[in-house]
């Protein structure tokens, strides 16, 4: 899922994208699956144009 996000970030003209995650809300490790995991969050950044764009959104189960 997240290789897939990747290339879709890749499509837009202007955007390079850097990284896209999802990790444990309370550590920011990567997780690999959601084994016990209630909350997570997706980071993104991407440089889009001159500018560099750092975001993340919450996750719930």
């Amino acid at each position: 899922a997240l290789a897939e996000g990747m290339r879709m970030l890749a499509t837009e003209p202007a955007v390079r994208p850097d990284y896209l995650t999802i990790a444990h809300s309370d550590t920011l490790q990567p997780l690999t699956d959601w084994q016990g995991v209630d909350q997570a969050v997706a980071l993104v950044a991407a440089q889009v144009g001159p500018v560099r764009l750092i975001d993340n959104i919450t996750l719930s189960r």
